[in-house]
């Protein structure tokens, strides 16, 4: 099984965890496990289970039924000390297909098993994101870190591909991940030579042209032995702070659950009153100011001490959004959702570090986790996100660079 070289490191926690993963989202139950909840012993804990649980007509969850969520969002199962009840009076058994996989996500990917760690999970955040040294994509024995029950629960991903795409989306994924590590460059150069590449594998990959595609492949590979070569249109673009701002805060998120994601929203407060935004009367040019000094003085050494913190971030993420395998809108689609969610984050930490005065590494794991958290609950915010950038006509490279050059 192909996981991240931290895979086999996660433990939950349990109470002592800062978040929680039963709260703000919709629970889906299986209906094998709704079959159990009807055998459970205890007579009054059963009928309490049953009247938690109703029948997903509209299919939200994709499941046949779904736990009745409290009005703030959490579940009703969840006890005072941020425990399940039903795993704590009839074991793990009796968990849901979904509750027993989180924060995992097995998949099967043409015929090989793969598993990637939500970071929407505050103990996967930290596995994922702290280590210096380079993740590494990994093979390991599925039944050493898995038991029966998850080995028995993967999701097919890539059913519209033929068998014969395989090497060429292996070869995607580890020449993309090879660039998003490619340190002796910056990052910002490594996410356009990204852009560029899958720019020039983009209509093959809409075409199914695995050939033109493989060939493509390997003069890109070779072409890396010249950095300075593939950046040059890069490092020619003049950059355009207050374009690049104006663009920016539009794909910030303005209306968001405050009570199903705390963490989120004391971010986004400290963002707000960090570069003094008021939406009702928008100062660009005095936003850009208290922006531009917290670059220069908080983020820009934060990326040079700490930057292998994004870099782990970018490779996760892609990896758990089945990178390369998903992108049924192109690959190039898959380039503009990456972008979209590094630069919230981006401008949501130097709007953090405008309000703090520094950059401290639990705030940066604050923001990864419940902005993950945000996206993976609510599925229909990125594909929005495009939305606007192409009714913007921002949806081109071009418009990337812009996005990306200090």
């Amino acid at each position: 099984m192909k996981v991240l070289d931290y895979y086999d490191k996660f433990e939950c926690i349990g109470s002592d965890c800062e978040d929680t993963c039963c709260s703000g989202w919709q629970v889906s139950i299986d209906k094998k496990t709704y079959r159990k909840y009807k055998t459970i012993s205890d007579q009054k804990f059963r009928k309490e289970v049953l009247n938690n649980i109703g029948p997903d007509r509209q299919k939200v969850t994709g499941a046949e039924y779904k736990i009745k969520l409290h009005d703030d969002g959490s579940c009703p199962f969840l006890n005072e000390d941020k425990l399940c009840n039903i795993y704590k009076k009839c074991g793990e058994t009796y968990l849901s297909d979904t509750c027993t996989v989180f924060p995992r996500r097995p998949t099967k990917v043409f015929n090989q098993s793969h598993s990637a760690l939500s970071l929407a999970c505050p103990e996967v955040t930290r596995l994922a994101i702290l280590p210096e040294a380079p993740v590494q994509l990994i093979d390991i024995d599925m039944a050493s870190v898995h038991s029966q029950r998850l080995q028995s629960i993967e999701l097919k991903i890539g059913a519209h591909l033929p068998a014969n795409a395989e090497e060429t989306y292996e070869a995607i994924r580890t020449v993309s991940f090879h660039i998003i590590q490619m340190r002796q460059i910056t990052l910002d150069e490594r996410l356009f030579v990204l852009g560029f590449f899958l720019d020039k594998l983009d209509a093959g990959s809409k075409t199914n042209s695995y050939i033109l595609m493989n060939q493509t492949i390997v003069e890109f590979i070779e072409a890396l032995d010249y950095p300075d070569e593939l950046l040059k249109p890069y490092r020619q673009f003049n950059s355009n702070s207050r374009l690049k701002l104006e663009y920016s805060l539009t794909m910030l998120l303005t209306d968001y659950p405050r009570a199903a994601n705390p963490r989120l929203a004391e971010c986004l407060d400290w963002l707000n009153e960090g570069l003094e935004i008021n939406y009702d009367e928008f100062e660009i040019d005095k936003i850009l100011e208290k922006y531009q000094s917290a670059d220069q003085k908080y983020y820009q050494q934060f990326l040079q001490e700490r930057g292998y913190f994004l870099e782990n971030y970018l490779i996760s993420h892609l990896f758990h959004s089945d990178f390369p395998v998903s992108s049924q809108h192109g690959l190039f689609d898959s380039y503009l959702r990456l972008i979209t969610c590094f630069t919230n984050i981006q401008t949501t930490l130097i709007g953090i570090a405008s309000y703090h005065q520094n950059i401290d590494t639990a705030h940066v794991l604050q923001l990864i986790q419940s902005y993950e958290r945000f996206i993976s609950h609510n599925t229909k915010y990125l594909p929005s996100l495009l939305k606007k950038l192409e009714e913007l006509k921002f949806n081109s490279l071009g418009a990337m660079m812009l996005l990306l050059k200090p």
